[in-house]
């Protein structure tokens, strides 16, 4: 009898699936990124805890992050993908660095394949930079670079659009906590799948590397929901955000075959303190996309 094959990532690429998932993940690391960094005012008529609502305190969590000089962020995260009665681990961890002044971030991201019979366990990195105007971009193939034809830092203009998307979505104040020693008001935020993909996929200019999302198949992933939960820590005194944390599951159909798939991330930051954010020597001949209107 042959042995069966263990599924892979490319069996759920065959699937149809495998875009999408890896579309997943990158706008859900920028979900967390987005709301730690910058924040965001959420509901209406928010439930009040001890006098406090959810939207004050993420308010204030605006101010206090649009005051930050500089943030350094940690990312932490697994993906469970099961189809056919077998399972695929994905690990996922990564870091960042946020230097207003200087008019630099940087992001990195590492994911780790496991082993199958065919194939030993596998790395793949994908990181992003923002040096002043310039997006610097790089796939673990190929580096690329889109220049800004408007000044991104001056306007803010993709934490404001991050801001303007969060004012409209709901939350709720659950409550205090401890969080590495620090306390923290613990909030519940509820946007809706549509809100993640229909405005996520457009923001700029972390968006320019997002992969391409038709409605088609933003209809299926919002159909494909089984599970959904944020959940924000806001350390008390100063209102910055000092924890994201994201789970989700998803369940796509394809003839009689399901594809499970968890999501689990966990996104830590610090304000600040010392940055260092310098762009790689290999990037400085990255491939040239040219000047967008982001």
């Amino acid at each position: 009898m042959a042995r069966r094959r263990r599924p892979s990532i490319d069996s759920a690429k065959r699937g149809g699936h495998g875009g999408l998932i890896v579309g997943l993940i990158v706008i859900i690391l920028l979900v967390a990124v987005g709301y730690l960094l910058f924040g965001g005012d959420k509901g209406t008529t928010p439930p009040v805890t001890n006098g406090v609502s959810s939207a004050e305190v993420l308010s204030k969590a605006i101010d206090a992050t649009g005051k930050a000089n500089s943030q350094s962020f940690t990312i932490q995260g697994s993906v469970a993908m099961s189809t056919r009665g077998n399972n695929i681990p994905i690990l996922m961890s990564g870091d960042g660095e946020l230097d207003t002044n200087q008019k630099r971030m940087r992001i990195k991201i590492d994911v780790t394949l496991p082993p199958t019979p065919l194939s030993a366990e596998t790395k793949q990195s994908v990181e992003t930079y923002v040096i002043g105007n310039t997006l610097y971009t790089f796939d673990g193939t190929t580096w690329r670079k889109t220049t800004s034809s408007t000044d991104l830092w001056g306007e803010r203009q993709a934490p404001q659009r991050l801001i303007d998307f969060l004012t409209g979505t709901r939350s709720e104040l659950l409550g205090s906590e401890n969080i590495a020693g620090k306390d923290a008001y613990k909030i519940a935020i509820k946007p809706t799948v549509r809100e993640l993909l229909d405005e996520l996929s457009g923001l700029q200019p972390m968006g320019s590397s997002l992969p391409a999302l038709t409605e088609n198949n933003i209809a299926e992933i919002e159909n494909s929901v089984r599970a959904m939960g944020i959940t924000m820590w806001v350390e008390k005194g100063t209102y910055y955000p000092i924890r994201v944390d994201m789970n989700l599951g998803f369940e796509f159909t394809e003839g009689t075959q399901k594809l499970n798939v968890d999501i689990k991330m966990s996104l830590s930051t610090l304000y600040n303190v010392p940055v260092s954010v310098n762009l790689p020597m290999a990037a400085e001949t990255a491939i040239d996309s040219g000047v967008s209107g982001f």
